[in-house]
């Protein structure tokens, strides 16, 4: 049995057999701990581990990053050595609460085996998933996304631009002009990150010699245990569905963007609050509440660490 089964069963025995408070029933902490594996499964970009994660120990985080770097220089005897000034920036790292919560009968929660409790549970996990990776990648630093500003939106990322007004089929040279444009700033790109609908696309990329340039991990490879489906020119592929297919370019309205990072340096992910899932009784419906939460935050360090990759269209 997986860990991620067992952290399932014990949540739901947990949510069923529990003591009812004024405040609500708060699961054990090791088993909402378990549970937020599943969360992360479900976050193809924290599964991949492409951001630095963090503890988070107050409200707004500051992370502490080198703006401006130093020189070296080979010195002459009795030669004055050139001084040089560090520069330093502050990321302030936007936490915010992410919930979601379901009504259960008491006549479900009685007759139901254990696979109600199951979906129960997994989409409890599902819908925090998707709303923070949707923060991460579109955040727009408004308190629909918890403060935080994602990929898309951070000023002063490298981007590629289209060729064509109405927009570019993804093609090989986009991702060597990323690459380069990277180097530039010192951060050699490890990962792409695009939406479910341009793998196809991507995997039907060719060399001179017609062969495919693309690697697609098959099953048992450990890529896919990281949430990689595949390798293209040395960069890790992560597929994320909170990409937007309906961006307009020209006279085309199903563009997207794609998203080739640095990992580790393109952001930081933290967790200010363990995930809480806390069960309330409503005795005038007879049914129950089923309640989970966590405080989690987002900040980009370096905005060179990114490149996006505009007007793709399908």
């Amino acid at each position: 049995m997986s860990d991620n089964t067992q952290a399932l069963m014990d949540l739901q025995k947990a949510l069923v057999e529990g003591t009812n408070t004024a405040g609500g029933y708060l699961v054990p902490e090791v088993l909402a701990k378990r549970v937020y594996e599943l969360i992360k499964e479900g976050t193809p970009v924290l599964k991949a581990g492409i951001f630095e994660e963090v503890r988070f120990t107050s409200d707004n985080q500051l992370f502490n990053y080198v703006s401006t770097t130093v020189a070296g220089y080979w010195v002459a005897e009795n030669t004055q050595i050139t001084e040089e000034n560090i520069s330093f920036g502050q990321a302030v790292t936007a936490i915010g609460k992410v919930a979601s919560l379901v009504r259960v009968s008491t006549e479900l929660l009685e007759d139901a085996n254990v696979d109600v409790m199951d979906l129960i549970v997994r989409e409890l996990s599902q819908q925090l998933a998707e709303k923070i990776e949707d923060a991460i990648i579109n955040g727009d630093g408004t308190a629909a996304y918890g403060g935080i500003t994602g990929l898309r939106n951070v000023t002063g990322t490298n981007v590629v631009n289209p060729v064509n007004a109405d927009g570019d089929n993804i093609s090989l040279d986009k991702f060597l002009e990323a690459q380069y444009l990277g180097r530039l700033d010192n951060f050699d790109y490890d990962y792409i990150i695009i939406h479910p609908r341009e793998l196809k696309n991507l995997a039907s990329l060719k060399d001179a010699n017609n062969r495919p340039i693309f690697d697609q991990a098959t099953y048992g490879s450990p890529l896919v245990a990281e949430g990689v489906v595949g390798v293209l020119y040395g960069m890790k592929v992560v597929l994320s569905n909170k990409l937007p297919i309906n961006l307009t370019q020209g006279i085309n309205t199903n563009a997207t963007e794609i998203l080739v990072v640095k990992s580790k340096k393109c952001g930081i992910f933290g967790v200010r609050r363990d995930l809480q899932v806390h069960r309330f009784y409503e005795i005038e419906f007879d049914r129950y509440v089923i309640q989970a939460n966590m405080r989690v935050g987002f900040a980009v360090v370096y905005p060179k660490a990114i490149c996006i990759i505009k007007g793709i269209i399908g």
